[in-house]
């Protein structure tokens, strides 16, 4: 991201990734291009991205499977620097068939969050990563964040352990607004006393 940087919006301004989008873009001095989907379709979108010289590509994972099947084997986008995925799980075929139509300078980026703790995990591909499983790894825990696996009680799991997903930070959410019952068990402080939310 950054001045010059040339960036897609092709989701919902309903959904927080729209937020993140519009934000990352304008603050650090990117232009966003919206592609109407719904009225132009998937076929229109290969083209769009080359006119536009699109350096940021941020489509929501089931756009982006069709996309993919519907690529003509000379499709090419030169311009794209970084492909960004989350918010499903993304199959590592799909990817590989992707990279087929991009230069060794573009990164993939995949990424677990929510809108609850915002962007929790992510993992970084460059053209030298081998993937070997079906789907893709959502990655790493960011700088601010810690991810955890709990059982029912909240305690802490091992590796390869069953259980719930939680998420430790600073800029976790502290609940939903107005839904004090709901947020029981779901959002906590932290119980060793560091502040940070759970």
């Amino acid at each position: 991201f950054g001045p010059g940087a040339r960036q897609s919006f092709l989701t919902s301004f309903a959904f927080s990734a729209a937020l993140s989008t519009i934000f990352s873009a304008l603050l650090s001095g990117a232009t966003i291009y919206f592609y109407p989907v719904k009225e132009r379709g998937i076929h229109g979108l290969a083209e769009w991205l080359n006119e536009n010289r699109i350096t940021v590509f941020y489509p929501p994972v089931s756009l982006f499977n069709s996309f993919v099947d519907a690529l003509k084997p000379d499709d090419f986008f030169p311009h794209l620097r970084l492909l960004l995925l989350g918010g499903q799980r993304v199959q590592v075929d799909c990817v590989q068939a992707f990279r087929k139509h991009i230069t060794s300078e573009c990164f993939i980026k995949h990424s677990l969050a929510s809108s609850e703790a915002g962007t929790s995990s992510s993992l970084i591909i460059t053209s030298q990563t081998v993937l070997t499983e079906a789907e893709l790894p959502v990655g790493y825990p960011t700088v601010d964040k810690e991810v955890k696996i709990l059982d029912e009680q909240g305690a802490e799991l091992g590796s390869g352990q069953l259980g719930e997903i939680a998420i430790r930070g600073r800029y976790v959410a502290g609940g939903y607004w107005g839904a004090a019952q709901s947020n029981l068990g779901k959002f906590m402080p932290d119980p060793s006393g560091s502040g940070e939310m759970l």
